[in-house]
């Protein structure tokens, strides 16, 4: 993929990522094509095939040890934790586990990937790093106890830790097309709630430019978005029509409110537009896919 370079020029001389699931592995794809560019080095349950300097860690398991290895290599690269939280409860003991382990091997740098859905529903306001966090479920309140312990492990440590705050990922392999075919109904146009997307490849180049751009302050924070809120609704109609499926049929929010699940009542509840400006201001992050038009018809190759 080919991309503005500049910001690119002070690269670290390794990048650690935690998890290593699509996200992680599109980091790696662009931090792998740069030149010059570090190692990538991955600690994840599962190890992939890419990047070579990988090695496995379970934070479910009270017994997870970090290899000589692998903390050589956390202490001369930036971490980039992308691993979610545990299913249940309101902290992330993995991230507990993670700092627990990490000991004395402090990385020159952190890049936590947390979620938009700390601010909770915001009524459709326009929501950017400056809004409190008011999560509304577990979820989200697993991720912004991630946040706080990154917070103070980097600020007890002085390493610079940029939080990037995650709507909704689509990209090829990441659309809800079973969803459409199973003709699942979703909220009337009129009533639909606000949501946010960005497209895998520009996260994860969002990633790579925290990675590389130390925040003056300590610590940043930044909301990472496409420039064109919609609603589910509108996102699900746009794939439907570019798939040459039927759109779904619509019901009205409070009817499709009653019955769905737990989870789905979690996103139905919550409204809100995310603003990019600081990102694209500090960062130089320019999205190559700002709206979905843009983004969509290449999912489709």
């Amino acid at each position: 993929m080919k991309r503005r370079r500049a910001h690119l020029l002070h690269a670290p001389s390794s990048l650690l990522l935690v998890g290593y699931g699509d996200i992680a592995a599109r980091i790696a794809e662009q931090a792998l094509s740069e030149t010059p560019g570090g190692p990538v080095y991955s600690l994840s349950r599962h190890c992939p095939a890419a990047p070579a300097h990988a090695w496995p860690l379970d934070l479910d398991r009270m017994d997870a040890q970090l290899n000589g290895d692998a903390r050589a290599a956390c202490s001369r690269s930036v971490l980039i934790y992308t691993a979610p939280p545990a299913a249940h409860g309101t902290d992330d003991t993995r991230v507990t586990r993670l700092i627990a382990l990490l000991g004395a091997s402090r990385p020159r740098g952190l890049v936590y990937l947390s979620t938009s859905g700390v601010y909770g529903d915001c009524g459709g306001a326009w929501v950017d790093e400056s809004r409190l966090p008011a999560p509304g479920n577990d979820r989200a309140r697993r991720r912004l106890s991630a946040e706080r312990q990154w917070t103070a492990y980097a600020q007890a440590h002085q390493i610079p830790l940029t939080i990037l705050r995650v709507p909704g990922i689509y990209g090829p392999g990441r659309l809800p097309l079973q969803r459409l075919r199973d003709g699942l109904p979703v909220v009337c146009p009129n009533e639909a709630p606000w949501s946010n997307r960005v497209h895998a490849d520009d996260l994860a180049w969002a990633c790579l430019l925290a990675a590389r751009t130390p925040p003056a302050s300590g610590i940043a924070i930044y909301p990472v978005v496409d420039d064109e809120p919609s609603s589910t609704t509108d996102f699900l109609y746009r794939i439907a029509d570019y798939a040459g499926l039927p759109r779904p049929p619509c019901r009205p929010l409070a009817e499709l409110r009653e019955q769905s699940g737990a989870m789905q009542r979690e996103f139905l509840d919550e409204s809100r537009r995310l603003s990019n400006a600081r990102i694209k201001a500090q960062l130089g992050w320019t999205p190559r896919y700002p709206t979905l038009d843009q983004g969509l018809p290449g999912c489709f190759d």
